[in-house]
């Protein structure tokens, strides 16, 4: 996740809060598992401020968190959801 947020500081905010929220989609639906949301919720809170620092590197101006947390009421990031229960659990398991 930090490469790709590093190459794609210069798009546009609305553009890389798509290729952002794509990329946390699929790791939702890889890793959404019961038992792992504090994990996934770890790299929700990393990608949210390797985001801010990668804004604040793209710009001579400081970019404060009050600002950033602006920029995210328009351009949210999805948040980590987990795709399969505890019930559903063992249909997944292989033994």
């Amino acid at each position: 996740m930090k490469k790709r947020l590093w190459e794609i500081k210069h798009f546009d905010l609305k553009q890389q809060a798509k290729i952002i929220n794509a990329i946390l989609m699929g790791h939702y639906n890889y890793y959404g598992f019961a038992g792992n949301g504090p994990k996934i919720q770890d790299f929700w809170v990393q990608t949210y401020r390797y985001w801010k620092r990668c804004l604040f590197r793209r710009s001579q101006q400081e970019l404060s968190w009050g600002n950033f947390d602006r920029i995210m009421e328009k351009h949210p990031l999805r948040r980590p959801s987990t795709r399969v229960r505890y019930v559903d659990l063992a249909q997944y398991a292989r033994l």
